[in-house]
């Protein structure tokens, strides 16, 4: 997750334009936006394996084999997501721009990010019903979840505003 951050901090920096194509500055606002999301995310990961850490859970569960795929691949599922967005879908946007622009990216950037929460969200409410009974002393736990999933949702959706208002414009504007 830090790797995704750092790639989107020095796409969002002038100074790296020697790697990165220089964004215009609708497409920085834009990149701007994603970065609550994904400091949110790298949060939720760090803080969930922390608190799994610490904690012994029994050999056995009433989990079905479809809750304990979208369970393991919970860390890798949001990362890949993210750097999907950050790596593809907003460089080949910035790329779009100078042919024209293309509503493509946007949809797929806004696509991404609604997939993003919803499968965020399926994590989260495995975490409520099936590790939080049997983790020792986890309302503030809780309550931190609940407040976190708050704040990823409004990030989320300030994203998908930023994708919905942002326009290309041509060099010539």
């Amino acid at each position: 997750m830090d790797g995704e951050l750092r790639i989107l901090m020095c796409m969002l920096d002038p100074r790296e334009a020697t790697y990165y194509q220089p964004l215009t500055e609708p497409e920085i606002q834009l990149g701007k936006s994603l970065v609550p999301v994904l400091k949110l995310s790298r949060v939720f990961l760090k803080k969930f394996y922390q608190i799994m850490g610490r904690s012994r859970f029994p050999l056995f569960t009433i989990m079905s084999s479809d809750q304990l795929d979208t369970f393991g691949g919970l860390a890798d599922n949001i990362e890949g997501r993210l750097g999907g967005m950050i790596a593809d879908d907003l460089r080949d946007l910035s790329n779009k721009a100078e042919e024209g622009g293309d509503s493509e990216y946007l949809d797929r950037l806004m696509k991404e990010a609604a997939k993003l929460e919803k499968y965020s969200g399926a994590g989260l409410l495995l975490i409520l019903i099936h590790f939080l009974p049997i983790i020792p002393d986890s309302d503030g736990y809780k309550d931190w979840l609940f407040v976190w999933q708050s704040q990823l949702t409004v990030a989320i959706n300030n994203f998908i505003q930023a994708c919905r208002g942002f326009e290309i414009r041509t060099p010539d504007q």
